[in-house]
């Protein structure tokens, strides 16, 4: 059962890349994004209906204003929000010099109906922009 949701939600990972349009304003391509699945299984094998598995994985390209590369230092981070409240970091993308990527498992429980956000938490130089992005489980 698990190798059949691991193969999922990976097929749903390569067909669902992170958002890459550069914002000015964040001084970042990329981000962070996820895939999970919850239990409906008989009898909640995995947990039940509020139990979410998936994956989690984040790209990070620092960039200048014109949305060009700038091989500066950086550091990336995901935390996960449910319901407004940060469930805390998720994924530590590392750090690195022009680019970092990451990549790992998710488990956490929400109930269907609340609104869940991933969040890239940056540190380019001094500077630590946050950009965040809704996803609704499958």
């Amino acid at each position: 059962m698990r190798s059949v949701l691991v193969a999922a939600l990976l097929a749903a990972a390569a067909l669902t890349p992170a958002a890459a349009h550069a914002d000015p304003s964040s001084d970042f391509v990329g981000g962070c994004d996820a895939a999970t699945v919850n239990d409906t299984t008989p009898g909640g094998t995995l947990g039940g209906q509020e139990s979410w598995h998936g994956l989690v994985w984040a790209h990070v390209v620092p960039v200048d204003s014109a949305g060009v590369p700038t091989g500066a230092a950086v550091a990336a981070t995901c935390e996960l929000r449910v319901d407004g409240v940060s469930r805390g970091t998720v994924l530590d993308a590392g750090s690195g010099t022009g680019a970092v990527a990451g990549a790992g498992p998710l488990a956490f429980t929400a109930s269907v109906a609340d609104p869940i956000e991933i969040c890239a938490v940056v540190t380019i130089g001094s500077v630590t922009p946050t950009k965040c992005r809704s996803f609704s489980p499958v």
